[in-house]
């Protein structure tokens, strides 16, 4: 009887251990950005702790126009041709993840703007490509600091 016992309990005791893995593993969250992003384009940054709020004001065409704002503490840099035109990072629906595309190289053509805390700022965001799911991303970073991190601007409707 002793035995059957510690069967049972071994079996009962296996059986949580095994049911809370599952359900406390961390698991990806579908609408954060591909993780491969993070190896190459920001891999000695810290993630971010001042993420802007992102909010679509109107769209044309495959140009969406959104407002940024920075209701953190910490003033967010970003690169782009203009204030207006943030360099653009490209990510295709694959499954039911997101993974990495494509990227603009503007390069030297590129400067440095700034949202300062409480401020916003209207971004222009055109889709390169109409015949699948994707979805634009920026980056952006908080000043004097080494966080920086891509976030979510606009995604086409293909996915309805």
């Amino acid at each position: 009887m002793n035995w059957f016992k510690f069967t049972t309990r071994t079996l009962l005791a296996l059986t949580l251990v095994v049911a809370l893995a599952v359900f406390l593993w961390p698991k990806r969250d579908r609408n954060a950005p591909d993780p491969r992003w993070r190896e190459t384009l920001l891999a000695n940054s810290k993630p971010l702790w001042n993420v802007p709020d992102v909010c679509l004001t109107s769209h044309k065409d495959d140009l969406v126009f959104v407002t940024a704002t920075n209701a953190g503490r910490t003033t967010l840099e970003y690169r782009g041709i203009s204030q207006s035109r943030i360099s653009l990072f490209q990510e295709v629906r694959g499954g039911s993840v997101w993974q990495k595309d494509a990227w603009s190289v503007d390069g030297m053509c590129e400067g440095f703007y700034e949202i300062a805390p409480g401020e916003s700022v209207r971004l222009e965001v055109e889709f390169w490509d109409d015949d699948k799911p994707v979805r634009m991303l920026g980056r952006f970073s908080e000043k004097g600091t080494d966080r920086s991190g891509l976030v979510v601007l606009a995604t086409n409707d293909k996915l309805d």
